[in-house]
Protein backbone atom coordinates (compact mmCIF):
# COMPACT_ATOMS: atom_id res chain seq x y z
CA UNK A 1 0.00 0.00 0.00
CA UNK A 2 1.31 3.50 -1.31
CA UNK A 3 2.11 6.11 1.76
CA UNK A 4 -0.23 8.53 2.30
CA UNK A 5 -0.30 11.64 1.17
CA UNK A 6 -0.23 14.03 4.25
CA UNK A 7 -0.06 17.25 3.08
CA UNK A 8 -2.81 16.77 0.48
CA UNK A 9 -5.22 15.49 3.28
CA UNK A 10 -3.87 18.75 5.45
CA UNK A 11 -4.82 20.74 2.14
CA UNK A 12 -7.90 19.00 2.29
CA UNK A 13 -8.67 19.49 5.60
CA UNK A 14 -8.07 23.53 5.67
CA UNK A 15 -10.68 23.35 2.12
CA UNK A 16 -13.11 21.94 4.06
CA UNK A 17 -13.02 24.30 7.16
CA UNK A 18 -13.25 26.81 5.07
CA UNK A 19 -16.03 25.97 3.01
CA UNK A 20 -18.24 25.52 6.45
CA UNK A 21 -16.23 29.10 7.78
CA UNK A 22 -16.89 31.36 4.40
CA UNK A 23 -16.47 34.99 5.56
CA UNK A 24 -14.93 34.06 9.15
CA UNK A 25 -11.96 32.29 7.65
CA UNK A 26 -8.96 34.54 7.74
CA UNK A 27 -10.13 34.69 11.65
CA UNK A 28 -9.40 31.09 11.76
CA UNK A 29 -6.98 30.07 8.96
CA UNK A 30 -3.63 30.42 10.98
CA UNK A 31 -4.65 28.48 14.25
CA UNK A 32 -6.69 25.99 12.30
CA UNK A 33 -4.10 25.31 10.33
CA UNK A 34 -1.53 25.18 13.03
CA UNK A 35 -3.42 22.66 14.64
CA UNK A 36 -4.35 20.64 11.51
CA UNK A 37 -0.54 20.26 11.11
CA UNK A 38 -0.25 18.65 14.34
CA UNK A 39 -3.16 15.87 13.60
CA UNK A 40 -1.73 15.20 10.15
CA UNK A 41 1.34 14.15 11.73
CA UNK A 42 -0.22 12.24 13.95
CA UNK A 43 -1.42 10.61 11.32
CA UNK A 44 1.28 9.85 9.39
CA UNK A 45 3.33 9.34 13.07
CA UNK A 46 0.22 6.25 13.41
CA UNK A 47 0.33 4.99 9.75
CA UNK A 48 3.94 4.44 10.24
CA UNK A 49 3.90 2.81 13.23
CA UNK A 50 1.07 0.35 12.32
CA UNK A 51 3.45 -0.68 9.56
CA UNK A 52 6.11 -1.08 11.97
CA UNK A 53 3.49 -3.46 13.57
CA UNK A 54 4.62 -0.83 16.80
CA UNK A 55 0.88 0.37 17.65
CA UNK A 56 -2.14 -1.22 19.07
CA UNK A 57 -5.55 0.23 17.15
CA UNK A 58 -6.57 1.21 20.35
CA UNK A 59 -3.32 3.05 21.62
CA UNK A 60 -3.36 4.68 18.30
CA UNK A 61 -6.68 5.72 19.06
CA UNK A 62 -5.99 6.90 22.41
CA UNK A 63 -3.02 8.90 20.57
CA UNK A 64 -5.38 10.64 18.31
CA UNK A 65 -8.06 11.38 20.99
CA UNK A 66 -5.62 13.04 23.17
CA UNK A 67 -4.28 15.30 19.95
CA UNK A 68 -7.86 15.78 18.81
CA UNK A 69 -8.95 17.19 22.17
CA UNK A 70 -6.34 19.56 22.56
CA UNK A 71 -6.31 20.68 19.10
CA UNK A 72 -9.63 21.31 19.33
CA UNK A 73 -9.65 23.58 22.56
CA UNK A 74 -7.30 25.55 20.74
CA UNK A 75 -9.79 26.72 18.16
CA UNK A 76 -12.52 26.78 20.45
CA UNK A 77 -10.33 29.48 21.87
CA UNK A 78 -10.35 31.79 18.89
CA UNK A 79 -11.17 35.21 19.91
CA UNK A 80 -14.36 36.90 17.88
CA UNK A 81 -15.86 33.08 16.68
CA UNK A 82 -19.11 31.59 17.59
CA UNK A 83 -18.41 28.13 18.62
CA UNK A 84 -20.98 26.94 16.51
CA UNK A 85 -18.89 27.57 13.50
CA UNK A 86 -15.39 26.76 15.01
CA UNK A 87 -17.31 23.33 15.45
CA UNK A 88 -18.98 22.88 12.08
CA UNK A 89 -15.43 23.95 10.35
CA UNK A 90 -13.83 21.68 12.83
CA UNK A 91 -16.44 18.29 11.85
CA UNK A 92 -16.33 18.70 8.16
CA UNK A 93 -11.91 18.57 8.41
CA UNK A 94 -12.29 15.71 10.93
CA UNK A 95 -14.25 14.03 8.21
CA UNK A 96 -11.60 14.27 5.90
CA UNK A 97 -8.80 13.12 8.47
CA UNK A 98 -10.62 10.24 9.73
CA UNK A 99 -10.99 8.78 6.00
CA UNK A 100 -7.53 9.57 5.68
CA UNK A 101 -6.40 7.80 8.96
CA UNK A 102 -8.70 4.48 7.97
CA UNK A 103 -7.03 4.11 4.57
CA UNK A 104 -3.82 4.72 5.57
CA UNK A 105 -4.34 2.19 8.67
CA UNK A 106 -6.78 -0.52 6.44
CA UNK A 107 -9.20 0.47 8.04
CA UNK A 108 -9.02 1.63 11.69
CA UNK A 109 -11.57 4.21 12.80
CA UNK A 110 -9.68 6.40 15.22
CA UNK A 111 -11.88 9.24 15.31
Amino acid sequence: MAAMDWGKVLTDMLAAAQGVAKDKWPALRKDAEDQFKVLTQIGARIEARKAAQDISETNARFLMSQYKIASQNVLFSVEGLANLLVEQAWNKALDVLRDAVKTATSGWILL
